[in-house]
């Protein structure tokens, strides 16, 4: 009897794929881009790739990613920057950001605007880019390198660029050799 009756399961399952194909094909794919999205925060990247070709050359110093529901999430990135590009851009000064093109190519959605020197004059701006938390988890859990960073903003030692919608920028701090990647939203 079990047997007869996984049969017929079976036959009503193919019957069902078969008549309702069109449907189920949509709805998988709707599925599928969902799953992607909550997903994706956790997917191995490198995380370079958020940067302007022109300071790629990092390493990881601190990394925070928290989704935070559909689409959204925040983000905080901090590298060291190569030492040679580091005294390129404080021998150049913020030209040597400007001279790179490949800014206005990391996010066509929500592109970055231009480079400008630091103290970011928006505070609130500023702050919320190292606000990100998960319960006791801080976005830049060495606080002494939380407190270099913001004291490099704040001594204007630095550049930056925001973008569009104003919930990502990018931190360049080149006498310290640190470039942030912040983004909340």
């Amino acid at each position: 009897m079990q047997k007869k009756k996984r049969i017929f399961i079976w036959g009503l399952s193919i019957i069902f794929l078969l008549l309702f194909w069109e449907s189920i094909k949509y709805i998988t794919i709707v599925a599928i881009v969902i799953l992607l999205a909550l997903i994706s925060p956790f997917l191995p990247l490198d995380k370079s790739s958020y940067l302007p070709e022109s300071i790629r050359k990092v390493s990881v110093i601190s990394s925070f990613s928290e989704p935070g529901g559909l689409l959204e999430n925040c983000t905080v990135h901090v590298f060291k920057l190569d030492r040679t590009i580091s005294e390129k851009i404080v021998y150049s000064g913020i030209s040597y950001l400007v001279s790179d093109k490949s800014l206005s190519k990391l996010n066509l959605n929500n592109p970055y605007g231009g480079w400008g020197e630091t103290p970011i004059p928006d505070r609130v701006l500023a702050l919320r880019a190292f606000s990100c938390r998960a319960g006791d988890r801080e976005s830049i859990p060495d606080y002494n390198l939380k407190k270099l960073i913001e004291q490099e903003i704040d001594n204007g030692n630095g550049y930056y660029t925001v973008s569009k919608n104003k919930e990502g920028a990018i931190i360049v701090l080149p006498k310290v050799s640190l470039v942030v990647f912040a983004y909340w939203g």
